[in-house]
């Protein structure tokens, strides 16, 4: 189905450069995608609870990962533009 991939192979101290990179790589920041539904309500300017009575009434656009509720970013930029919310 996939073709295998190899790897050619490197000087010890390529690998000790390819680390660095890698360490440095790590350091940056990551843009998160995703919100708390804290933090949408923060953003939002409503309370906690309104922000959770709104994701049970599917108005606030949500994806839920075990028992954890995220609002995709994307999804409360559509929302504060006046589009219509969608839950996934």
């Amino acid at each position: 189905m996939f073709a295998p991939v190899t790897t050619p192979k490197r000087s010890p101290a390529t690998y000790r450069d390819s680390s660095s990179d890698l360490a440095a790589s790590l350091c940056r920041p990551v843009e998160r995608q995703t919100l708390s539904v804290e933090e949408a309500a923060r953003i939002l300017g409503i309370g906690r609870t309104s922000a959770y009575r709104a994701v049970a009434r599917g108005e606030l656009s949500h994806v839920r990962i075990g028992a954890r509720i995220l609002i995709p970013m994307a999804a409360l930029e559509r929302l504060l533009n006046g589009q219509a919310a969608l839950t996934l």
